[in-house]
């Protein structure tokens, strides 16, 4: 039973567990690719009339989590939200469904992995670091897809001011063609136009990434969205996150207190020009970050050019995730094309009990880097503690 973005009946909660081989509507679930504390991400097939068949990637809320009204809720405004953007670097959304009790949302199948998988250290390192030209040409492309979303507009031309409150190193998919996508909309915030009427004093976001206003409670705005691209680039560049912070209530305290370490001091080999870029994005008062992910991407690719590096193209970060990730990339792909041959063939019986699909499950949490990472702990509904902002909060944007 089809329920669609804007439609008028009101699904009712999810209250199945997805499992191997279960179709749901036109698309049967094969392995799964991510999995958290609110629900999990498979890769599926999509079948159609004359043989028509391709892969794409379905989010279903968990079992034990879909009598939760509050996430049910985030999850279809994320789905409403992410399908109105149309965007090279922004993970495309393309149907939203119920079936057998399980809300489901469908998305474009990415070969590649998080960010945050390209930056683990590598064996016998205390941390990875990204060559600049190649960390700016992913967070470029990162600042595009934002530019893309705050742009966004209604289908009356009415702009939506739509935040993403949780750009992470988790939330950005580069792929396989080089080509970096911004994933995960779940908390994602259009002023007045939506159910989640969160207001001051209430905190979302990864707190290693999050902006200074928002650890106060204030509104976000798309500067916050730059200050968390920001964090991401200083990370990439110096090989170890801005902050290290729990995402809880006391990471929320310190954040508050916090300033960003200069990337210099960090990364002294990193050109100055780009560090100066990354450090006017992470001020504390908004209105002093770039106007716009437009104008900071821009202000990245002339500190590029003054720097004298050579420009890094799709190719050259395609072959960078390849060096760090080409070999569990390709076990993900032999296990999605040796779920494809069993279903076809029908052997019912050879598909995996529930806990082989469990063990799998953590195989790809644990071995294999995810193709989209939306269930990172994200403080978020129940989740989330609700802080009072100070007294003397910083100047809201």
């Amino acid at each position: 039973m089809a329920t669609r973005v804007g439609g008028q009946r009101r699904p009712h909660a999810a209250r199945g567990a997805a499992s191997a081989s279960q179709s749901l509507g036109r698309y049967r679930l094969l392995v799964p690719i991510a999995r958290g504390g609110m629900g999990e991400v498979w890769a599926a097939e999509q079948s159609g009339d004359l043989g028509f068949r391709r892969l794409v990637a379905i989010k279903v809320i968990r079992g034990d989590r879909g009598d939760d009204a509050a996430m049910l809720r985030m999850f279809l405004e994320e789905a409403r939200l992410a399908s109105r953007i149309h965007h090279a670097n922004v993970i495309e959304t393309i149907d939203l469904g119920e079936e057998q009790g399980l809300v489901y949302q469908v998305m474009a199948l990415v070969d590649g992995a998080p960010l945050s998988s390209m930056l683990e250290p590598d064996r016998g390192r205390a941390r990875s670091t990204l060559p600049a030209g190649v960390a700016t040409r992913i967070v470029g492309d990162v600042l595009r897809g934002l530019h893309a979303a705050h742009e966004l507009k209604d289908d009356d031309g009415v702009p939506l001011h739509l935040v993403h409150r949780d750009v992470s190193t988790h939330n950005v998919l580069v792929g396989t063609d080089g080509v970096a996508r911004l994933a995960d909309f779940g908390i994602a915030k259009a002023f007045g136009r939506t159910s989640d009427e969160s207001g001051i004093g209430e905190v979302k976001g990864k707190v290693d990434y999050m902006a200074p206003e928002q650890a106060f409670g204030l509104p976000p705005t798309r500067r916050s969205d730059l200050f968390a691209a920001a964090a991401v680039l200083w990370e990439a560049l110096a090989g170890e996150p801005l902050f290290s912070l729990p995402n809880d209530e006391r990471g929320i305290v310190s954040r508050r207190k916090l300033e960003p370490r200069p990337l210099g001091s960090v990364a002294p080999a990193v050109p100055p020009a780009i560090a100066a870029v990354v450090m006017r994005a992470l001020v504390r008062r908004p209105e002093e970050r770039f106007a716009s992910a437009l104008e900071m991407g821009d202000a990245l690719e002339e500190a590029v050019r003054v720097s004298g590096l050579e420009p890094a193209t799709h190719q050259d970060v395609a072959r960078g995730l390849e060096e760090r990730l080409g070999a569990s990339l390709a076990q993900r792909r032999d296990s999605i094309r040796a779920a494809r041959r069993g279903q076809a063939g029908g052997a019912r019986a050879s598909l995996p009990s529930v806990s082989e699909q469990e063990d799998a499950a953590e195989l790809v949490a644990n071995e294999l880097p995810t193709l989209v990472d939306p269930l990172a702990p994200t403080l978020v509904d129940d989740e989330a503690p609700t802080l009072a902002a100070p007294p003397t909060p910083p100047a809201e944007p």
